[in-house]
């Protein structure tokens, strides 16, 4: 089945689970900005030409690029629903740039084999989910300190634009640049909760089944959080602190040379959530 057709039905399912969705019938309407301390991972491959001939390389880590340094970005996360169930807007920044010097293991594009190279990731993601409950548990649901389990199902689309620069190094003047993009991905989600007084874990996992409305990413992605929160006594603040985990594998051609990428990019999340 095309990705495309399944929009009809994705919309379809959203009309009807509106009528009565978990998190959605007295919903609360909160805000968070948050700081990613990012770091690239992965490998990538790119075609080269000798004379006329186009030639296959062997992948080289992002360590070969320089890319040894995380850096610093940051998202904004608009939520309405009960605080677990409900809908989810997100924006993330990504813009890893605070590499050190690298040196090109093979041939990369119209950069060669022991090129000094600077390197520059940046991604900016646009998502939209829902998750709503299916189960929850109280163990010693008697007691006002309780251990809560709850366990949700959902869905979302994002859209993802990307590019990674090598620029040599040493005045040379030569550059690659791999442009990435998606025109929207379905996801599927599974998210958990184990919250005891005002703090909570959180668990979100989402995983892209090698569907999409067109672009360059491939294969099965996964997005994967996992987020200790803390609720203020008495108050419409949340502090937050956790993990991300995202896959970033697309492959596609640039002048006619073909790459692909394996690339991820986890992070530290700090930030904080604020409810009205």
């Amino acid at each position: 089945m095309r990705a495309i057709d399944l929009v009809p039905l994705l919309l379809s399912c959203v009309a009807v689970a509106c009528n009565g969705m978990p998190g959605l019938d007295t919903p609360r309407v909160s805000l968070s900005p948050r700081l990613h301390l990012d770091r690239q991972h992965g490998r990538a491959t790119m075609q080269s030409l000798q004379g006329t001939t186009i030639v296959d390389n062997p992948s080289q880590s992002v360590d070969a690029f320089g890319q040894t340094n995380g850096d610093e970005d940051w998202s904004l996360v608009v939520r309405a629903g009960d605080g677990f169930s409900g809908l989810e807007g997100e924006y993330r920044d990504v813009a890893i740039a605070d590499s050190v010097l690298g040196s090109l293991t093979s041939d990369f594009g119209r950069l060669s084999d022991g090129d000094g190279v600077d390197a520059r990731l940046t991604m900016d993601t646009w998502r939209v989910a829902y998750f709503g409950e299916i189960a929850s548990h109280r163990i010693d649901p008697e007691s006002a300190d309780a251990l809560e389990l709850r366990l949700a199902v959902g869905a979302a689309l994002s859209y993802r634009e990307a590019r990674f620069s090598l620029v040599q190094a040493g005045g040379g003047g030569l550059s690659q640049t791999l442009h990435v993009e998606d025109r929207g991905s379905p996801w599927l989600g599974l998210g958990g909760r184990v919250a005891w007084r005002d703090a909570s874990l959180d668990l979100d996992w989402l995983v892209n089944p090698d569907l999409s409305l067109g672009g360059n990413f491939d294969g099965i992605q996964h997005d994967v959080e996992v987020m200790a929160r803390y609720r203020f006594p008495d108050q419409d603040v949340t502090a937050l602190a956790g993990y991300r985990w995202s896959q970033l594998d697309a492959s596609g051609s640039e002048n006619g040379l073909r790459f692909d990428t394996d690339f991820s990019v986890a992070a530290i999340v700090l930030g904080i959530e604020f409810e009205f």
